[in-house]
């Protein structure tokens, strides 16, 4: 398997028509930018996205029938197995007006891929900085330092698009600057705009910056359910820090953690809690829990009881806290 720069694979006239991507940008960054990119530069007319056999069999026939006029389709091939893979791309490889990309989430060793091209997309920190960049020059406006990272970090943890960002961008006229509070502003009206610095108030024993942020969420009828279970994830990693040192997977889920997340948000958050707080914070979420699900109740003064507890409460009085499942229950938080 031949390796090489998607940079070189686009602009090369002797391109294969197939390829296997290795993906080292977020999939909505491929899409939004780099995908209108390929479709131009192969003069596609049309994209198809295949994600299971399934789905093959069903517009299989679509895809590789002529077109009248010999446009290009390019084949998008994501989260199937390599066997699945292999049994597609040998047909699509029959018919000259197919493209076929197929997003690998390993290097592929055998002998059917010894004729792929291997094109590894990456560096989106340069891709974010090359965008915000552009955008403020197209639009002839500036953006105070705070401003820019704080886009860049809602970027990363509330997975924005491109087309929220170029949104916000427009509100600005020529030769105006960005500021770090109409960041805040915009932004902040979203729900995960709220419940992101709701939980970092939390994990920062903020209790008045916290309070703000949950009637906030409240109020714009956010459901307590999931506030609980964002709490609840939360502690859970802080408790997997402390207790077993793995940053790499959440062990009750069993998936891949976001760096980011990880060593700023919980490894620093987990510093602010005892092993013993934390533990205990269980059962107010699971207190919490009862309550909801059993009792007519104002989720303010129930939520508000909560993060009190959670933030202020000392450990010094012990028999204010219930033992592990007490009630005979379990912790599902």
């Amino acid at each position: 398997m031949a390796k090489q720069s998607f940079e070189t694979w686009l602009r090369d006239k002797n391109r294969k028509r197939w390829a296997v991507v290795l993906l080292g940008i977020s999939q909505s960054y491929f899409e939004e930018k780099i995908l209108p990119r390929v479709k131009a530069e192969l003069r596609a007319s049309r994209v198809v996205k295949i994600q299971s056999e399934k789905e093959w069999k069903e517009k299989k026939n679509e895809i590789t029938r002529p077109s009248l006029f010999g446009e290009v389709t390019l084949v998008l091939l994501e989260g199937m197995t390599e066997k699945t893979a292999e049994e597609i791309l040998s047909v699509i490889k029959s018919f000259s007006y197919l493209y076929a990309l197929y997003f690998s989430p390993n290097r592929l060793r055998g002998k059917f891929w010894q004729n792929f091209d291997q094109l590894l997309i990456s560096d989106e920190g340069r891709s974010w900085d090359n965008f915000l960049r552009t955008i403020l020059k197209e639009q002839g406006i500036r953006m105070s330092k705070p401003a820019w990272f704080k886009i860049q970090r809602l970027w990363q943890e509330l997975d924005l698009s491109w087309e929220e960002l170029e949104q916000f961008f427009r509100l600005f006229l020529k030769g105006e600057e960005v500021t770090l509070e109409e960041v805040n502003a915009f932004f902040e009206r979203r729900e995960k705009g709220l419940l992101f610095p709701f939980l970092d108030a939390v994990g920062e024993r903020r209790l008045e910056l916290a309070t703000h942020y949950l009637f906030s969420l409240l109020d714009i009828g956010f459901s307590p359910s999931l506030i609980l279970v964002h709490l609840g994830r939360k502690f859970r990693l802080i408790l997997q820090v402390q207790e077993t040192k793995e940053d790499k997977i959440d062990l009750w889920q069993n998936r891949k953690l976001s760096p980011f997340e990880m060593e700023q948000k919980i490894k620093k958050q987990a510093q602010n809690f005892s092993l013993p707080e934390v533990r205990n914070i269980f059962h107010f979420l699971h207190q919490t829990d009862r309550i909801l699900k059993t009792q007519r109740c104002d989720p303010k003064a129930i939520f508000l009881d909560l993060i009190s507890q959670i933030i202020i409460s000392p450990l010094e009085e012990p028999h204010l806290l219930r033992k592990p499942y007490e009630d005979g229950g379990t912790d599902e938080i």
